[in-house]
C-alpha cells in the first residue's frame, strides 16, 4: 500500500481547506513562516542538536525544536494580529486556496525527503525492522522522486552561491537528490579496499605532498577508486558541471575533469593532514565513540553524531598547506626558475668626510 502517497494526499487537502479557510493573506504569512523555518533549520539545526547533546533520532527534537519557535514567530503571531484586521469578505478565500494548496505541495515534499533521509540513517545504523526495507510501492517512488528532485534543484542553487570545491558540490546535490542512495554509496566506500589502498599509496601520498592533481589523477589507486561502483553518481554529477563536458566533451576520456576531481581529493587530503598536531582534533580522534566510529568504518553513524559533525567540520573549514597545481603549471615554473638564476646584490662601501665607514645595498649619494 503506497501509505507515503495517501498521507502525501491527505496533507495536501487539509493544506487546500486551511487556505479557503484562512485566505490568502494569512496563507501568505504561513508560507513566509514554513520557508523562514526551513532556512532556519538548514542554519541552525546541527548547533541547537550539539548543544542539546542529541543524536540520532533524537535529532529530530532539535530540528522540530527551532521549526516550531520559527514558525510561532513568524506565522502563529502575526497571522493572530492580521486575522483581526481583515475582514471576512476581503480575505479572498480562492486565492488562499490554491496558495494554500502549493505550500502543501511544497512542505509535503520535504516531509517527504526528510522520511527519505532518516528512514536511510536508520537502515544503514542496523535500527530499523525488515518491513521498512521492503522497496517502495510505484506511487511512493514517484513521490520520492519528485522530493528528490525539489531539494536537489535548491541545494544546486545553494551551492551555487558558496566557494567550494567540485567534489563537495557533486556531493551535496546527490544527497539532496537521492539521499538513501547517497548513504549507501558513503559507506560503501568508506568500507571500500580501494579507498584503503589509496590512502596507503605512497605515489598519491607524493603527488599530494608535491600538489600535483595531475599525477594524483595518473596513478593506479586513483583511478580504482573513483572507478569504484558506489562512486559513479557523484562523480557523473561532478563532472557534469564542468566546462568542458558542458561544451561537449565526454566525461569518460576528459582529463582535465579528472585532474579536477583530483584536486578536491588532495585539497581535502592536505587539509585533513594540516591537522594531524591540532589539539582539537586530537582530542576527537581519541574519542572512544569517534575511535571506534572510524575503526569500524561506519562513516554514516560518524556524520549522526556531535562529535563527529564536529571533527568533520574542522577537517572541512581547515586551511590546505597548499594550493592544488597543475603538473604543466609547475613545470613552466621550474624552467622559468632554471633560465633566470640568483644573483648576489651588489653591495657597496665608502668612506664619509669623518672618516667612517659605511656599507649599503644603494651607491652611495654624490655631493
Amino acid at each position: 500500500m503506497p501509505i507515503i502517497t495517501v498521507i502525501f494526499v491527505l496533507w495536501l487537502g487539509y493544506s487546500l481547506w486551511r487556505g479557503y479557510q484562512k485566505g490568502f493573506w494569512l496563507t501568505t504569512v504561513d508560507l513566509l513562516a514554513f520557508v523562514c523555518a526551513y532556512i532556519a533549520c538548514v542554519i541552525w539545526g546541527a548547533n541547537v542538536n550539539d548543544m542539546l547533546g542529541f543524536n540520532g533520532l533524537a535529532m529530530l527534537l532539535g530540528y522540530g525544536l527551532v521549526y516550531l519557535l520559527v514558525v510561532l514567530c513568524i506565522g502563529v503571531l502575526p497571522g493572530w494580529l492580521l486575522r483581526r484586521v481583515i475582514k471576512r469578505e476581503h480575505r479572498m478565500a480562492r486565492f488562499g486556496a490554491a496558495l494554500g494548496a502549493f505550500t502543501g505541495v511544497v512542505s509535503g515534499l520535504a516531509g517527504v525527503w526528510v522520511y527519505q533521509l532518516l528512514l536511510a540513517a536508520m537502515q544503514l545504523g542496523g535500527g530499523v525492522s525488515a518491513p521498512l526495507l521492503v522497496e517502495p510501492a510505484a506511487a511512493d517512488r514517484l513521490l520520492q522522486n519528485a522530493a528528490g528532485n525539489l531539494m536537489g534543484s535548491v541545494s544546486r542553487a545553494a551551492t551555487a552561491s558558496v566557494e567550494t570545491d567540485p567534489l563537495t558540490k557533486a556531493i551535496a546535490v546527490q544527497l539532496a537528490e537521492k539521499p538513501a542512495e547517497t548513504l549507501a554509496d558513503v559507506r560503501a566506500l568508506g568500507r571500500s579496499a580501494e579507498l584503503e589502498a589509496l590512502l596507503q599509496s605512497s605515489r598519491a601520498q607524493a603527488a599530494v605532498e608535491a600538489a600535483d592533481s595531475d599525477a594524483l589523477a595518473e596513478t593506479e589507486e586513483f583511478k580504482a577508486f573513483v572507478g569504484h561502483p558506489a562512486f559513479a553518481a557523484t562523480r557523473a554529477q561532478m563532472l557534469t558541471d564542468l566546462p568542458e563536458t558542458a561544451a561537449g566533451g565526454t566525461m569518460a576520456d576528459s582529463k582535465q575533469a579528472d585532474s579536477k576531481l583530483a584536486a578536491s581529493v588532495a585539497q581535502l587530503w592536505r587539509k585533513a593532514d594540516h591537522l594531524r598536531d591540532d589539539p582539537e582534533v586530537l582530542d576527537l580522534m581519541t574519542d572512544p565513540e569517534i575511535r571506534q566510529m572510524l575503526d569500524e568504518k561506519k562513516l554514516t553513524e560518524l556524520l549522526m553524531h556531535p562529535k563527529g559533525r564536529l571533527l568533520v567540520a574542522r577537517v572541512m573549514q581547515a586551511p590546505a598547506a597548499t594550493e592544488p597545481t597543475d603538473r604543466s603549471e609547475a613545470a613552466a615554473d621550474q624552467e622559468v626558475l632554471k633560465k633566470a638564476p640568483l644573483q648576489d646584490a651588489p653591495s657597496y662601501r665608502w668612506v664619509d668626510e669623518n672618516g667612517m665607514t659605511h656599507f649599503s645595498d644603494n651607491p652611495p649619494e654624490s655631493n
